[in-house]
C-alpha cells in the first residue's frame, strides 16, 4: 500500500493578493540614512588651456593613435579615417580645429559615439574624472564653432571645462565638408 504525502502543496500556497500584500514593512526598523548626493562626474579631455567634458555614461574609449588613412581635398583639421575593429572612424584634430597650441604630437584618439555615429578626436593624455558640480554662469569667450553646440561650462582645479553637444557639432562639422 502507497503512503499518501502529508503536504499537499496545493493547500499551503496563498492566493495572489494576499502573497503581495502578506509582508509589511516598518519603516523605523529599516536602515535608512539620508546619503548626501553624489558629486556630478565627467570625463574629459584637455587641448591647451580648455577643457572638454563628455557625460561619464556616453559611450567612448581610447584607443591609441594608429595610422590614419587621410582623405584627399579636405581641410587640415580632418586627420582622415581609422579602422576601429573593422568600422571606419572619422578622426578631428581639435587643436587644428579650434587654433589652439597643443605641446604634444596625439598619442591618443578619443572615440565618442559607437557604429556609423562614432568620431575620433586627438588627444594628448588620456580623460580624467572631472568633478562638474561647480557650474559656472559666465562662460568666457569661445571660438565661433564651439558657441552654438556648448551646453554649460564648469570649473575644475581652476581650468573652465566646457560640456559640449557632441552630436550636433560634429553633424554640423561634417555637414560643411560636404556642401
Amino acid at each position: 500500500m502507497m503512503k499518501q504525502p502529508t503536504n499537499n502543496t496545493s493547500d499551503n500556497l496563498l492566493p495572489p493578493t494576499a502573497a503581495l500584500t502578506r509582508f509589511i514593512v516598518d519603516l523605523d526598523q529599516l536602515n535608512v540614512y539620508d546619503a548626501e548626493p553624489e558629486e556630478q562626474k565627467h570625463h574629459g579631455f584637455s587641448l591647451g588651456d580648455m577643457g572638454f567634458l563628455f557625460a561619464t555614461n556616453e559611450k567612448a574609449e581610447v584607443v591609441e593613435n594608429t595610422s590614419t588613412c587621410s582623405i584627399p581635398n579636405t581641410p587640415l583639421w580632418f586627420k582622415g579615417m581609422i579602422n576601429v575593429r573593422g568600422n571606419l572612424v572619422p578622426v578631428v584634430d581639435f587643436g587644428l580645429l579650434l587654433d589652439i597650441k597643443v605641446k604634444n604630437l596625439a598619442e591618443w584618439v578619443l572615440i565618442l559615439g559607437a557604429g556609423n555615429k562614432s568620431v575620433g578626436i586627438s588627444i594628448d593624455n588620456l580623460p580624467i574624472l572631472v568633478d562638474s558640480s561647480k557650474q559656472i554662469e559666465e562662460i568666457p569667450p569661445l571660438p565661433e564653432i564651439l558657441q552654438k553646440h556648448n551646453r554649460a561650462a564648469f570649473l575644475h582645479e581652476k581650468r573652465i571645462w566646457l560640456e559640449l553637444d557632441y552630436g550636433n557639432f560634429f553633424t554640423d562639422l561634417f555637414n560643411t565638408l560636404e556642401s
